[in-house]
């Protein structure tokens, strides 16, 4: 399963949190924090989705690890094939 899915799903198991104003209604994923219901809710997922790893120790934890084993390495890939850095043996590096 995916984070998205994984998000999803959690919305929709916490829809019966929902509280109506007279402004909107909204739906509480955790009680920190509030989204606006949207028809999309996709893309509510997403921009709400709270999710994320904060360090790969983490990430290598979570069920969708192998995920991000696959991400990095198609970073390392593009930014190989962009040049963006150029390898260099440490020991040329000087001192200090």
């Amino acid at each position: 399963m995916s984070r998205t899915e994984y998000t999803i799903n959690k919305i929709r198991m916490d829809k019966e949190h929902i509280h109506e104003t007279d402004h909107d209604t909204q739906v509480s994923v955790d009680a920190d924090h509030w989204i606006s219901i949207s028809l999309d809710v996709t893309e509510m997922a997403m921009l709400s989705s709270n999710t994320d790893p904060k360090s790969w120790k983490e990430a290598m934890t979570m069920y969708d690890a192998a995920e991000w084993t696959e991400g990095l390495r198609e970073e390392m890939v593009s930014l190989q094939a962009h040049n963006v850095f150029t390898l260099v043996p440490k020991s040329s590096i000087p001192a200090g």
